[in-house]
């Protein structure tokens, strides 16, 4: 028999200490998965949100522009507007505004059996029926 110490060696020591390595490791990459789709969707989401968000005004409009025309919208829904029984299309960068001269958010454009007056130019470049600015002339 042996009259020294007696050193055992106990693997459910070492168990724990490994099971919460491999569980802080999986956590850890199950959130950095999460945070990489939340980027992919915040970044795939973000340019509507800010186009929505901002007036698609970003300078004057220019009314000295030759080829006015004026009319009563009856009905709008996003870019398509009736304007004397005519359907057009706003163009891309179009500039919206009201009489005042204040920008239109291209959201407040949503009417149905209305009648505002507009004036409206045409970009003949796009279309016979894209519209490049518009002034509506909103009740007061």
């Amino acid at each position: 028999m042996t009259t020294g110490p007696c050193v055992m060696q106990d693997s459910s020591f070492s168990l724990p200490t490994q099971r919460y390595a491999g569980r802080s490791v999986n956590r850890l990459w199950n959130l950095s998965l999460m945070f990489l789709i939340l980027l992919v969707l915040l970044t795939l989401t973000l340019p509507t949100f800010v186009k929505d968000a901002l007036p698609t005004t970003l300078m004057p409009i220019n009314r000295s522009l030759p080829g006015s025309r004026v009319g009563v919208l009856t009905h709008a829904q996003g870019t398509v507007l009736k304007i004397d029984r005519t359907t057009y299309t706003l163009a891309s960068l179009a500039l919206i505004e009201d009489k005042f001269g204040t920008p239109v958010m291209l959201s407040d454009l949503k009417f149905n059996d209305v009648e505002f007056g507009v004036q409206y130019w045409l970009g003949t470049d796009l279309g016979p029926n894209h519209i490049l600015q518009l002034v509506v002339s909103f009740p007061e």
